[in-house]
C-alpha cells in the first residue's frame, strides 16, 4: 500500500510515516511512478507497527449535547460553553478554578472588572480621548508602565487622575 493508504491504516498523518521511515522504524521500497517514485508499504510491517503502539485516551469524558451555562455548586464546578469542557473538582480555591474555566471558555473580563488596563480600556471608561490619555501618561500626570508595546495603568491611578482633573 502507498503512503497515504498506510496513514490511514495506522490512524496518523503521511509525516508520520515519513518520520518512522527515517527513523528506521517502518520499511518500505520504492516503485517507478509517472513524475516520482512511489513508497510502498508491506502490510506486515504495518501490523507490527500498530500492535505496539498504545491507545491514547482522553483526560476528561466529553458530555454529550453542548450547553452554554456555568454554576458553581459545593462539590463540583460545571462548566458549559458551546463546546462541552467537562467536570472539574473544587478544591479550597474554587472561586479562582471557577474564573479560569471561564476565561478558558472564551470569556472575558470587561474593562470595568479589571484592575490594570490599556490606553484604549482607559477611553472607553473614561470617555477621554486617547491622545488625552497618552499625553497624560508622557508628562507624569497618569501613573502608567509600559508592558510590551502596550501602556498599563492601575485602575486606582486612573482614579486618582479623574478625581484630579475634575
Amino acid at each position: 500500500m502507498n503512503k497515504k493508504e498506510a496513514a490511514a491504516y495506522l490512524g496518523c498523518s503521511e509525516r508520520t510515516i515519513e518520520r518512522h521511515v527515517k527513523a528506521g522504524i517502518l520499511s518500505c521500497t520504492y516503485e517507478k511512478g509517472e513524475t516520482s517514485d512511489i513508497a510502498v508499504f508491506q502490510q506486515s510491517d504495518l501490523d507490527k507497527i500498530k500492535f505496539k503502539t498504545k491507545v491514547v485516551t482522553p483526560a476528561y469524558e466529553q458530555i454529550a449535547e453542548p450547553r452554554q451555562t456555568a454554576t458553581l455548586d459545593e462539590n463540583e464546578l460545571t462548566i458549559y460553553h458551546d463546546e462541552p469542557v467537562g467536570v472539574v473538582e473544587v478544591g479550597d480555591i474554587s472561586k479562582l478554578s471557577a474564573m479560569v474555566e471561564l476565561l478558558l471558555v472564551g470569556q472575558q473580563l470587561k474593562a470595568s472588572d479589571k484592575l490594570v488596563l490599556t490606553v484604549d480600556e482607559c477611553h472607553q471608561l473614561t470617555g477621554f480621548p486617547r491622545e488625552m490619555l497618552k499625553e497624560a501618561i508622557a508628562n507624569g500626570q497618569l501613573p502608567a508602565k509600559k508592558i510590551g508595546r502596550s501602556w498599563r495603568v492601575k485602575r486606582s491611578c486612573l482614579n486618582a487622575y479623574i478625581d484630579e482633573i475634575l
